[in-house]
């Protein structure tokens, strides 16, 4: 019994100590609230609505723990914070919207932090391995985002809070900003350290007069984009990389410092493989580099070598400089600037390569390269939007039809489509008396009462011709190159209106993409890239 009481006595005493404890550990709490030391609350303003939203917040921090947070007041203001603050910032298609919504901290926990006299940028990228996804879903709506804030983004912090459609195995990010800003880019993961710009969110909180949070779905493309790229801000974002990585030569140093990160990638292989070929000829006319990149894997063209040649061949009355340039091993955003700097054509089949056109000098012209079946106006949209030339160049004759059978045997499959047997799928995939592949696969498959899925074999066929070898109508093509060829010096002196007011600056078929991004036609003029020419009638594609 004693041992009970002296048991009970003990935890009495116990719940006293405690109790008091409490009682003064919430007063100095409720004291140091009221009459503590304090960092400034957050405040905020924003614009737009539902995917566009913006908002600029004075007053805001990151670590490592909450990925950023604003600061409160009271309760109250921390409820409003918690409603407000909730931002997209993701340019890309809808299905990857990804709403940004920063922790809130109290005034005394920022008591003893200074604030950094910057401004932050909070954005997200889209698929960031990927060079065009990278550049013109990510860095360039970034890019125009700062530009539009600052006039001087020299010191400006940014802070990729979230990427989509991403992962460790496809590479390293593509992602840097070293030519506009010697302020840190604030990543969440080891693996977005590519540069020594790149620093991971620290554990005690940095803090910050600004941050605009949000980029408001700013890029070129209609089918999502909710705010346009306009013509002035890729001619400032060409300048100011060739400035940096070309003008003052820093692209090799950036380049080696990639390497150093370990980024599995070799940023330089598309200077080191790079070939030119140059004719000589007596002539008064300037000399034309012409751009040549092949892929080999995917959407290879297997008869380059003979358009090089008739090309080369066609140089009587100007010189040519053709250059070969190999992107299958790399090319960091400093090596594409350099070698594509004064290129004046590109021909090149469909792909993420195709970005590398922003660096191009101004009236120069896209050539893509399509597999019969396939063709996409992906980047017709930035292209225009920056004032070059495009042309999907689709061939529809038998000529140019080459095959890749196991590449369509593994399409089929992941379908789920069943496969035929080989001799039937390679004449099937022949175009053979202009019957399309899906369309013969179809008859097969319906005339052996074989169980298929009509709309799904037709998107497979669909991403095989995507993904094709090809082959160039040779005497069509170079018909269509001296012509453009010649166009380039009757334009010389031309705005990119007038040369699309002549129907020569997008085709064969871009009334889609000239309606919202050259002339303001469609989408109320939404999307419209020159503003400096007003919303216009629209003029049709560019036709051979």
């Amino acid at each position: 019994m004693l041992y009970r009481r002296r048991t009970i006595q003990a935890f009495l005493y116990a719940c006293v100590v405690c109790s008091i404890f409490s009682i003064f550990y919430y007063s100095y709490q409720a004291w140091h609230y009221t009459y503590g030391t304090k960092g400034p609350a957050s405040t905020w303003e924003c614009i737009g609505s539902g995917r566009d939203r913006q908002c600029v917040v004075k007053n805001f921090c990151v670590d490592k723990e909450t990925g950023g947070f604003a600061i409160a007041s009271s309760y109250a203001h921390r409820r409003r914070l918690r409603n407000e603050l909730s931002v997209n910032l993701i340019n890309a298609d809808p299905d990857t919207d990804f709403y940004y919504e920063p922790k809130a901290k109290w005034q005394h926990d920022v008591a003893d932090i200074p604030f950094k006299n910057e401004t932050l940028f909070v954005y997200g990228l889209y698929t960031p391995m990927h060079f065009s996804h990278m550049l013109f879903n990510g860095l360039i709506p970034l890019y125009r985002n700062i530009r539009k804030h600052v006039d001087d983004t020299s010191n400006v912090w940014t802070y990729r809070a979230h990427v989509a459609e991403s992962a460790s195995y496809l590479g390293s990010p593509l992602m840097t900003t070293d030519f506009f800003t010697t302020g840190r880019d604030l990543v969440r993961d080891e693996h977005e350290l590519t540069s020594p710009q790149q620093m991971l969110l620290p554990e005690e909180p940095i803090c910050f007069r600004e941050a605009v949070v949000g980029t408001r779905v700013s890029c070129s493309l209609s089918l999502y984009c909710e705010q346009p790229i306009e013509s002035y801000i890729y001619a400032a974002f060409r300048e100011a990389t060739l400035n940096y990585y070309v003008k003052e030569d820093h692209w090799k140093q950036h380049n080696k410092e990639s390497s150093l990160h370990g980024t599995n990638r070799d940023d330089q292989a598309c200077v080191e493989t790079m070939r030119e070929f140059k004719t000589a000829v007596t002539s008064n006319k300037p000399t034309r580099v012409i751009g040549v990149i092949n892929r080999g894997g995917s959407r290879h063209i297997t008869n380059l070598q003979q358009v090089m040649d008739a090309i080369l061949d066609s140089a009587t009355e100007r010189n040519y400089i053709l250059r070969v340039l190999d992107f299958d091993k790399g090319c960091s955003l400093a090596s594409t600037a350099y070698v594509m700097k004064d290129v004046d054509l590109l021909l090149t089949p469909h792909g993420s390569q195709q970005g590398g056109a922003v660096f191009m000098k101004n009236n120069s012209v896209v050539i893509s390269i399509n597999a019969r079946g396939y063709s996409e106006n992906w980047f017709a949209f930035p292209l225009t939007a920056m004032g070059r030339r495009f042309y999907n160049f689709e061939c529809q004759s038998s000529i140019c039809v080459d095959k890749d059978l196991e590449r369509a045997q593994r399409t089929l499959a992941s379908y789920d489509i069943p496969i035929p047997p080989e001799d039937i799928l390679d004449d099937c995939l022949t175009w053979e008396n202009d019957r399309s592949p899906d369309g013969c696969l179809i008859a097969y498959f319906d005339k052996m009462h074989i169980e298929h899925n009509p709309d799904r074999l037709q998107f497979a066929i669909g991403q095989y011709h995507k993904d094709a070898p090809r082959k160039i109508d040779v005497t069509r093509f170079m018909a269509f190159f001296e012509e453009t060829i010649k166009e380039m010096d009757d334009f010389e002196a031309m705005s990119y209106r007038q040369i699309c007011d002549l129907e020569k600056c997008c085709g064969y078929s871009c009334d889609d993409v000239l309606g919202p991004v050259v002339y303001g036609s469609a989408l109320e003029g939404r999307l419209l890239a020159w503003p400096q020419d007003g919303i216009g009638s629209l003029h049709h594609s560019w036709q051979e």
